[in-house]
């Protein structure tokens, strides 16, 4: 049977529920309020079409092409849009929930402000597509790649980003919260004030990432690559960095109380006026970190280097497992506070 030609033609509010309309052509026609559900559109050709409002829930759109159409207020709940084009595509305040998108083509399209909660985009391109404020809570974004995307403001609560690539996109103000980003490259993104509360993001590449007075607290970092990012005034109680890397990192006045940086490579880092309460620094490596006016009250430094580690006004009170040797081979190690007992060793 011939494919069904409807291209540049006005089927507005027009009736396709159910039907087979597959490699049909719509390309460049006004298709707004129409009623796709159920319908099969396998390989069909949507591309300039305008698609406002229409009524796509479950069809079966796998590798239609909706290049540059518009589909603001569409409704592609549950639809297969698996191996489909929406390059440039406008897709604002859309329902795309549990739709599937797996290797999807959305690269600069526009899906703000929709609703992609429970989706999978598993291996989709996404390359500087504008999510601003979008539901993505829950989604599956495996292996997604998601560089320079705008996901402002977007809630990724308990989302699958796992080996995604998200190399300089714009997280600010997001929720990430228990989302699981392990292995993933958030190379140079930007996550100012975003919410990553026991988030998974062991092995993750942050490097040079901007996470100032972004919610870590009890997320998962270990082994992750902080090496020169930014976490100025950012909250990483109960954190869990065991064997991170945070060479030249900058944490000044950041909430680490109880972070666990056991094996961790802080060379250099700068946590000046930080609070380290109880933290665990056990055989870490602080050699020329910057650790003036920090607080480091109870914190365990076992094994800690501090070769050339600043530490003046230092409050060292309370801190375990703490030798002269260790603290003699800091930087002004005299102009910190220590308890009474400790202060005792080092002068005698």
């Amino acid at each position: 049977m011939a494919a069904q030609d409807f291209s540049g033609q006005n089927v507005l509010g027009q009736l396709f529920r159910g039907q087979n309309l597959r490699n049909a052509d719509f390309s460049n026609a006004v298709i707004r309020m129409a009623d796709f559900r159920n319908a099969v559109l396998k390989n069909a050709n949507f591309q300039g079409a305008t698609l406002e409002q229409a009524d796509l829930q479950f069809a079966d759109l796998q590798a239609a092409n909706f290049h540059q159409a518009k589909l603001p207020f569409a409704n592609l709940q549950g639809a297969n849009l698996q191996e489909a084009s929406l390059v440039e595509a406008m897709v604002q305040s859309s329902n795309l929930q549990q739709a599937d998108l797996q290797n999807a083509d959305l690269q600069k399209a526009k899906l703000s402000f929709s609703n992609l909660s429970q989706a999978t985009l598993q291996e989709a391109t996404l390359i500087r597509a504008d999510l601003q404020q979008v539901n993505l809570e829950e989604a599956i974004l495996q292996r997604a790649d998601l560089q320079q995307v705008n996901l402002q403001k977007a809630k990724l609560r308990e989302a699958n980003l796992q080996q995604a690539n998200l190399q300089q996109a714009n997280l600010q103000e997001a929720n990430l919260q228990k989302a699981n980003l392990q292995q993933a490259n958030l190379q140079q993104v930007n996550l100012q004030q975003a919410n990553l509360q026991k988030a998974n993001l062991q092995q993750a590449n942050l490097l040079l990432a901007d996470l100032q007075q972004a919610k870590l607290e009890g997320a998962n970092l270990q082994q992750a690559n902080l090496q020169q990012a930014t976490l100025l005034s950012a909250d990483l109680q109960n954190a869990d960095l065991q064997g991170a890397d945070l060479q030249q990192a900058k944490l000044q006045f950041a909430n680490l109380k109880g972070a666990n940086f056991q094996q961790a490579n802080l060379q250099r880092g700068n946590f000046q006026s930080s609070n380290l309460e109880n933290a665990g620094f056990q055989s870490a490596n602080l050699q020329q970190a910057k650790l003036q006016f920090s607080n480091l009250q109870g914190a365990d430094l076992q094994g800690a280097n501090l070769q050339g580690a600043d530490l003046q006004k230092a409050d060292l009170r309370g801190a375990k497992y703490l030798t002269p040797a260790q603290i003699q081979a800091a930087k002004n190690w005299d102009k910190a506070i220590y308890s009474d007992d400790f202060r005792k060793h080092l002068d005698g």
